[in-house]
C-alpha cells in the first residue's frame, strides 16, 4: 500500500470513527440512566473536585455540602437522562458558590456534514444583545440595521414567558461568594445561551416586544448566509495601478489589520473588544474594556497611554461594565500602566497540585494532533511547575509573573482614575477593581461586580467527562487572590459611589454611570479653580494681614 491510499485508509477510519462517536454519545444523553449510574456521577463529580480544588470550604462548611450531596442524592429515585440529570447535578456544583465551576448542558451534537451546512446559515437573532435593568430585560444592542427594536422589552420567547425561562436557568449557576448583582446582571447577558438548550437550531424566534405603550411580534429565521463574492471590476482596477499606488493599498490593508487584531475587532459584533476615545474636549480619556482576552492587548494600551500622556489629560475613565474577565497577564500589563509604585498584581496562585497546567491540558481534546503536542509539551510544562512552585503547610503556592513585585512603567498615568463597573465585571476584571480600589488609586462606580474582592477560584481550569451520563464539569484548580481583603467576605468590589443605570435615561441615550463622572470631574475642576482664585488673592494683596495676637 502507497502512502497516499494508507493516508486515505486512515482519514476513512477517523471518519467513521467520529460519525460513530456522535451517533453513541447523541444516544447516550438522550437515553435513561439507573439511579445507581446517577449516583455515581454524582460521587464521581465531588471526588475530583474535593481533591483538586481549593478553598473548596470558603463559602459552605465541609458538614453542610455533604448533607446536600447526600440530599440530592436520595431525591434521584427514578432514572433520568443526561438532560434531566443536568438540572439536577448543575445547581448542587453551585451550591460551592464559585462562578466559575460550571456544568454545561449536554447538547446534541452534529454530524460533520450536517454541521457543515449549518455553519452556512445565520439567524440575526445573535446580532441582539439584551440587558436586565430595573427588573425588565430590554434589547440594548443591535448589531444590524433593525436599529427600531432598542430598548424595547422583552416579554417573551415563542412560547416561554420571559420569566419563566429566567426562572428555569438562571438559578442553576452561582456567582462568587454570596454576591446577587452578578446573578440579576447576568439575565441579559445570558439569555440568548438559556434559549439556545429550548431551542438549539433556532430556525425561528419570535419574540414579543413592548415599545412606546405597543406590543408586537417580530420573528428571526435561520437563513443562508450571503456568499461573499469578490469584486472582479475592482480586482482590476487594483491590477492595472502602478506599483507604487498596489504597495500603498497593501500597506493601509495591513494596517487596518493591525488596528483591528490590537483592538480584538469581532466581525460578528462590528465591535472592538478594547477601544478608547477622548472625551470634554480631549481633556479626559476614556477606555472601554469588554474582555480580558481576544487578541494582543500591549500595543493598544502602549497606545493609549501614550496619547493620554501628549494629550495632557489629567483623568481617565477604565470602563469595566460587562467585562466578564479573562487573562491575569493582561490586568497586570495595565496595572504597570496605573499602579503609583511598585505593587503586585496578585498574590502567589494557590493550589492542590503542584502540577494544575498539567492536569488541565490532559483533561480536554485528546484528538490524535492534541495528544501528540501535548506530549512534546507537557515534559517542559511539568518542569516549570514543580521548579516555580512550593508546598507550605498542606498548600502549594505557584510564583507567577503577576506575583512578583513589579514597578510601573516610566510613563504610567499620574492622573486621576475613574472605574465603571457593574454587576457583570467578572473574575480579572473584579481583580483588577479590587487592586485599584484597595490601593487608593481609583474611584469606582456603579454597581457591586460580580466577582468578589477578596479572591476567585479560577486560573487554571479542570474539566471532567462524567462516566455515565457524559456531562462535563468544570471547575478552578487555583485561588487567585489581589493583595487585599476586605470584610465581611464573600462579597464583590463595593463601589465609591453606587450608581444605577434607569430605563428611562438607555431611551435617552444617556449613560448615567459615565455621565456621573463627568460631572464629577468637572465639578472637582471647579472646585480646583476657585482654590487658584483664592491663592492668587491673597498673593496680590499689596500689604499683609495684621497679626493682632499680641493685642488682645
Amino acid at each position: 500500500m502507497n502512502k497516499l491510499n494508507f493516508l486515505l485508509v486512515v482519514l476513512f477510519s477517523i471518519s467513521l470513527i467520529s460519525c460513530n462517536s456522535v451517533k453513541k454519545y447523541n444516544k447516550t444523553i438522550n437515553s435513561k440512566h439507573s439511579v445507581a449510574e446517577l449516583h455515581k456521577d454524582v460521587d464521581f463529580t465531588f471526588k475530583k473536585i474535593k481533591k483538586l480544588q481549593p478553598s473548596l470550604y470558603w463559602f459552605i462548611t465541609e458538614e453542610k455540602l455533604e448533607l446536600k450531596i447526600n440530599s440530592v442524592k436520595k431525591s434521584i429515585t427514578k432514572p433520568l437522562t443526561s438532560k434531566e440529570f443536568f438540572f439536577v447535578l448543575s445547581p448542587l456544583v453551585s451550591e460551592i458558590r464559585q462562578g466559575h465551576n460550571s456544568v454545561g448542558y449536554p447538547m446534541d451534537k452534529y454530524e460533520k456534514e450536517e454541521l457543515k451546512e449549518y455553519k452556512k446559515t445565520t439567524n440575526k437573532f445573535g446580532l441582539l444583545s439584551f440587558e436586565n435593568i430595573e427588573g425588565k430585560v430590554i434589547i440594548n444592542k443591535v448589531y444590524d440595521s433593525i436599529q427600531t427594536l432598542k430598548n424595547s422589552e422583552l416579554l417573551k420567547i415563542d412560547n416561554f414567558e420571559v420569566s419563566d425561562l429566567l426562572d428555569k436557568y438562571n438559578g442553576l449557576r452561582s456567582s462568587d461568594g454570596f454576591n446577587t448583582t452578578f446573578i440579576e446582571r447576568r439575565k441579559g447577558i445570558m439569555l440568548q445561551s438559556y434559549y439556545r438548550i429550548e431551542n438549539p437550531t433556532l430556525d425561528s424566534v419570535t419574540l414579543r416586544l413592548s415599545l412606546n405603550d405597543s406590543i408586537f411580534d417580530t420573528t428571526f429565521y435561520r437563513v443562508k448566509k450571503p456568499v461573499e463574492k469578490k469584486d472582479s471590476l475592482k480586482e482590476l482596477e487594483i491590477e492595472n495601478l502602478s506599483d507604487t499606488a498596489k504597495a500603498r493599498i497593501k500597506k493601509e490593508k495591513k494596517k487596518k489589520r493591525v488596528f483591528e487584531t490590537m483592538r480584538g475587532f469581532s466581525k460578528l459584533t462590528k465591535q472592538y473588544t478594547r477601544s478608547y476615545k477622548f472625551l470634554e474636549d480631549s481633556t479626559v480619556g476614556y477606555i472601554k474594556i469588554r474582555g480580558f482576552m481576544n487578541g494582543p492587548y500591549q500595543s493598544l494600551y502602549d497606545e493609549f497611554f501614550a496619547e493620554i500622556d501628549t494629550a495632557g489629560c489629567s483623568s481617565i475613565v477604565i470602563d469595566l461594565r460587562d467585562n466578564l474577565g479573562g487573562r491575569l497577564a493582561e490586568i497586570h500589563y495595565l496595572m504597570k500602566y496605573l499602579a503609583r509604585g511598585e505593587f503586585i498584581t496578585m498574590s502567589d496562585m494557590e493550589s492542590k497540585t503542584r502540577i494544575p497546567r498539567t492536569k488541565s491540558i490532559w483533561s480536554s481534546n485528546n484528538k490524535p494532533l492534541m495528544v501528540l503536542l501535548k506530549t512534546i509539551v507537557t515534559p517542559f510544562l511539568y518542569t516549570y511547575e514543580l521548579v516555580t512552585s512550593k508546598k507550605i503547610n498542606g498548600i502549594v503556592y505557584h510564583k507567577m509573573n503577576a506575583s512578583k513585585p513589579t514597578e510601573p512603567f516610566k510613563n504610567s498615568f499620574k492622573g486621576k482614575i475613574y472605574v465603571l463597573i457593574n454587576g457583570n465585571s467578572f473574575s480579572a476584571s473584579s481583580i483588577i477593581s479590587t487592586n485599584l480600589q484597595g490601593s487608593e488609586r481609583a474611584t469606582i462606580v456603579g454597581e457591586e461586580t460580580g466577582g468578589t474582592f477578596n479572591g476567585t477560584v479560577a486560573g487554571v481550569f479542570k474539566p471532567i467527562t462524567l462516566p455515565n451520563s457524559k456531562l462535563h464539569v468544570q471547575f478552578g484548580l487555583g485561588m487567585i487572590r489581589a493583595p487585599y481583603t476586605e470584610s465581611p467576605d464573600g462579597f464583590g468590589v463595593i463601589p465609591d459611589f453606587i450608581i444605577l443605570p434607569t430605563l428611562e435615561h438607555r431611551k435617552k441615550g444617556i449613560d448615567t454611570e459615565l455621565e456621573f463622572v463627568l460631572k464629577q470631574i468637572k465639578d472637582k475642576k471647579v472646585i480646583d479653580k476657585k482654590s487658584e482664585k483664592l491663592e492668587e488673592e491673597l498673593e496680590n494683596l499689596e500689604e499683609p494681614i495684621e497679626d493682632n495676637t499680641n493685642k488682645l
